[in-house]
Order: structure tokens, then C-alpha cells, then sequence
């Protein structure tokens, strides 16, 4: 089994964004089954979620097989996985990730990755707070 830490560093009665509810629940729900995916068992994923002057910011980090750093660039290209052993376990489309940065995008939002191999993967999305 894999540790699901949520950690929400928001005061939820004022704390408040304005966003497509069914794009930033996609963009959550691909990065977390991304990083329970590639983490292996007795591994940690965690949920962040805060504020940052008029950005709501979430990031997902677990302690999964990580990604190596010349492969970082190919991550958010549609029909792309990364040619690991673990990978083969575990196939897919190679549009989760794509589609992701796609809907972030949407929302005038970046997507950034950091990752160590072996240790695991940092993402953190930012979209502006509006209304």
C-alpha cells in the first residue's frame, strides 16, 4: 500500500478561487494517479493545497522511482511515456500528463515538475484566484 498525505494550508471558511471544479478535479486526479502509479508499496504520496497572493497553488510529491532529468522535457507531450522497466507495468495512452498541462493551461496556470530518480517527483500547479 501507498501513504496518502493530504496537507491543506488553507483557511477553508474565506479561502476561495474561482475555477472550472471538473478541470482542476481532472488535474488533481492525473497527478495522483500518476504518483501512486509509480510509487512503489510503503511509498508516500502527498496533497498540498495554499494560497500565494492571488495564486492557489497545489502540489503533488511522492517518494516514487522518479524521473531522469533528460526525460524531463518529453513529460507533457501528447503519446509520450518514458521508457523506464516500471513503466512497462504500468501502460497507459502517454495523454495524462499532456492533457494535464493542457487544462492548467486553460486556466491560465503553469505546471512545473522536479524529480530525482530513485527518490521521486515534485508537481506543482498554479492558477490564478479570480472573481
Amino acid at each position: 500500500a501507498v501513504d496518502l498525505r493530504l496537507d491543506l494550508r488553507i483557511d477553508a471558511s474565506c479561502d476561495r478561487i474561482t475555477a472550472d471544479f471538473k478541470r482542476v478535479q481532472q488535474i488533481l486526479w492525473n497527478l495522483l494517479s500518476n504518483a501512486v502509479k509509480f510509487t512503489p508499496a510503503g511509498g508516500q504520496v502527498t496533497l498540498r493545497a495554499w494560497l500565494e497572493q492571488n495564486t492557489a497553488v497545489f502540489q503533488v510529491e511522492d517518494t516514487g522511482i522518479g524521473i531522469p532529468t533528460e526525460q524531463l522535457p518529453l513529460l507533457f507531450e501528447k503519446f509520450q511515456q518514458l521508457d523506464t522497466p516500471y513503466r512497462r507495468q504500468h501502460e497507459g495512452t502517454g495523454l495524462g500528463l499532456a492533457l494535464t498541462k493542457h487544462l492548467v493551461e486553460l486556466h491560465q496556470g503553469h505546471i512545473t515538475v522536479e524529480s530525482v530518480v530513485g527518490h521521486g517527483s515534485i508537481f506543482t500547479v498554479w492558477l490564478p484566484v479570480s472573481g
